[in-house]
């Protein structure tokens, strides 16, 4: 089997790059004595690992198909081993394709849901930053331009919402072509059939068309724009959250791209009981220089995620617990316990 090792920051950097055109990475990390913190990654048949010896942790994760996501605990070098496997991918990108009314609700709700927003429309009073100020990215041109201005990444979801047949048959034909996560647009069910009619004359298949959400949402009997908005994210919730992939932070990217010498705590959520508000996979960036990006929780715990990463010198994994009387006083129900592999990246 083919490997390569490198150091933790190099490993994340490495995995970053590899989700710039996958769609998701299956990893695992050791959570045990003396290996805590020693992560691998499956890349066309080989594996890229964080230790400097890798021979023993080839033959470890040579099977990639017994390692299905969650919590393991084997017999491993004569002792109990634990280790956690996950799959990776980029943060969602939500694609609006027409910067009108409901594209506006669209914008907000998709940040607010951790999406990479993009808009794009044909007209300069629609598509322009004062208007969609909270978007990553406003692109005015032509819909027939679509394909070439935006990058074809899978963890993508394309709503379709222009102003016209004409401008959703251009923008559908050429999306459709990509291996995206998600197709939708927006319409009559007598326009959307006369669509893909179009669509099918222009050689999309029909397995494919059947792929594509339209009418667009859940059924949830949307009037207003903002309704309209909630029923298509709704859709795309319900699609996202069908994946069990967790999301790597467009900002903890960036920061493994551009920060390379600042020094960092990566903080990760690798199991949970009872109200803790946050899900497995969560992960918290603590940067030497005061800056924190993602979270695992908020309140005490985080705060004593934050308090601990101060002092990590080699990985741990820790507890973080809160009881009844803490839960209360954060306007908790009851309390949780979150556990975190907390682990340094230099």
């Amino acid at each position: 089997m083919n490997q390569k090792s490198m150091k933790k920051r190099e490993w994340y950097n490495y995995l970053w790059n590899l989700l710039n055109h996958k769609d998701a990475v299956q990893t695992a990390v050791i959570l045990t004595e003396p290996f805590v913190g020693v992560r691998v990654l499956w890349e066309d048949g080989g594996i890229v690992g964080t230790a400097e010896m890798m021979e023993p942790f080839c033959s470890l994760f040579s099977e990639q198909e017994k390692w299905v996501p969650g919590l393991h605990t084997m017999e491993w070098e004569g002792k109990k081993t634990e280790i956690f496997v996950e799959v990776l991918s980029k943060q969602p990108r939500l694609v609006i394709l027409g910067g009108g009314h409901i594209s506006l609700p669209l914008c907000s709700m998709g940040k607010m849901l951790g999406f990479s927003v993009t808009v794009m429309d044909d007209r300069p009073e629609f598509a322009n930053s004062l208007r969609f100020s909270n978007a990553d990215q406003v692109i005015c041109d032509s819909f027939s331009q679509c394909g070439a201005h935006i990058s074809d990444l899978p963890n993508t979801y394309y709503v379709i919402v222009t102003r016209g047949h004409m401008g959703d048959f251009v923008c559908a034909e050429q999306i459709l072509r990509r291996n995206c996560a998600y197709v939708g647009m927006i319409g009559s069910r007598m326009k959307v059939e006369k669509t893909k009619e179009r669509l099918l004359e222009a050689g999309i298949s029909k397995s494919r068309l059947e792929e594509l959400y339209a009418p667009i949402g859940l059924k949830i009997g949307g009037q207003t724009p903002a309704e309209i908005a909630v029923s298509i994210m709704a859709q795309i919730i319900q699609v996202k959250n069908s994946h069990a992939y967790h999301e790597l932070d467009g900002q903890i990217g960036s920061f493994l791209e551009k920060d390379e010498k600042s020094q960092a705590v990566m903080a990760e959520i690798i199991e949970k009981k009872g109200s803790a508000p946050r899900g497995v996979g969560s992960r918290m960036l603590l940067c030497s220089d005061g800056r924190n990006i993602g979270s695992v929780g908020g309140g005490n715990a985080e705060y004593a995620v934050m308090e601990t990463a101060k002092t990590i010198k080699q990985p741990q994994v820790l507890e973080f617990q809160m009881d009844g009387r803490e839960s209360a006083g954060l306007g908790m129900i009851c309390g949780g316990m979150i556990r975190v592999l907390m682990e340094g990246l230099e």
